[in-house]
């Protein structure tokens, strides 16, 4: 006999207060009817927290030159109306991030966008994640991916963050009353803070990346 965490997809099962339960009252319970319910209640406490973090309609005037593959070359403090030309730069957020159900193995973070570059050229995005806001450092996790697809062309960036999650503290709401009694009880989650880049090679010139439909989701680790 095989014994196994989860199958890894729902298994359906008859309605329990139907004449098809395989789960009445007083009638006798397989082996196998109790790994499908563990299957299904381990599966859907991995996918419980499983989201969408951030999702931007992306740009078509993407101009700032970047010729080297490097967090440390990007211009994040750049003006977007700067006159050498503009890069494409996403404050993404800070996100809860849980872990992947009862694996304590924290989720995959990705990126999947569309990207273009102009001809003869490269195009790249940077996504990078920190343990709170502010500016990119080599201190903080990052993936890179690049294109020299003319057309817009899927991309996509896999990020393990576990070493780079901060703390958010948390306390419940404990009603209206002035002055507020302290909560009774606080605690912590983990957070991430992510931030986008995108650039293209080239130099100074009026050609331009473009990039679209830029989606960060959280994925199985």
């Amino acid at each position: 006999m095989t014994s196994i965490t989860t199958a890894g997809r729902w298994i359906d099962l008859p309605t329990a207060t139907g004449a098809a339960s395989l789960l009445g009252q007083d009638d006798p319970l397989s082996s196998g009817v109790v790994q499908i319910v563990a299957s299904n209640a381990t599966l859907a406490a991995r996918e419980n927290s499983m989201r969408t973090l951030y999702e931007h309609p992306g740009s078509d005037n993407v101009q700032a030159s970047l010729d080297w593959d490097s967090i440390y070359g990007f211009p994040w403090d750049r003006d977007p109306a700067d006159a050498a030309g503009a890069p494409l730069i996403l404050f993404a957020g800070v996100h809860r991030v849980r872990k992947y159900g009862e694996t304590g193995q924290y989720p995959t973070l990705v990126l999947r966008a569309r990207l273009a570059a102009p001809a003869t050229y490269t195009a790249g995005i940077i996504l990078v994640a920190r343990r709170d806001m502010g500016r990119p450092t080599s201190a903080d996790a990052q993936g890179h991916v690049t294109t020299t697809a003319t057309t817009l062309t899927t991309v996509s960036i896999s990020l393990n963050v576990s070493r780079v999650l901060g703390e958010r503290a948390i306390a419940p709401r404990i009603g209206s009353a002035i002055p507020a009694p302290p909560p009774p009880e606080v605690g912590a989650e983990s957070v991430v803070a992510l931030y986008v880049g995108v650039y293209r090679t080239g130099g100074v010139g009026a050609w331009k990346a473009n990039v679209a439909g830029i989606t960060i989701y959280q994925a199985a680790p």
